[in-house]
């Protein structure tokens, strides 16, 4: 008897909460290509009264060899109506083309500049070829 009941509630609250739950449903947009060296990734909520409101975008720029280069995120600002700069990724390669270097920017909002402190991640490959990543890095530039 108390498994039916459970049953039959869980049941109820899952038929009330299951329309408002799944009215909203994420879209993603990709424009370019890594031929063209960009590619722009929008990602959009839908609303229940169907209209798409955008959330965030990335912006990925590609090298000649279609290894990243740099990836710029950028997050909606709906009181604006504008796109703000989030942060930037930012890829160095060896000779070899293999990841050396993976640096990390913020947006500062304020001086509307990049923020003086950087992260870095390095690589360091072994005699096997074997990459071995280092943590996060942040560097202080005053």
């Amino acid at each position: 008897m108390k498994t039916t009941i459970i049953t039959t509630a869980v049941a109820i609250l899952l038929s009330i909460t299951a329309p408002v739950l799944g009215s909203d449903k994420l879209y993603k947009n990709v424009v370019g290509d890594k031929e063209s060296g960009v590619v722009t990734t929008t990602v959009c909520k839908s609303s229940s009264n169907g209209s798409l409101t955008p959330l965030k975008q990335t912006v990925f720029y590609y090298n000649s060899d279609k290894s990243l280069k740099e990836r710029t995120s950028y997050k909606w600002d709906s009181n604006t109506q504008e796109w703000v700069l989030v942060g930037q990724h930012r890829y160095e390669y060896n000779s070899e083309s293999k990841l050396m270097n993976i640096s990390y920017l913020c947006w500062n909002k304020t001086t509307k500049s990049w923020h003086k402190d950087v992260r870095y991640a390095m690589y360091v490959y072994d005699a096997n070829n074997i990459d071995h990543p280092v943590k996060y890095l942040s560097v202080n530039a005053n």
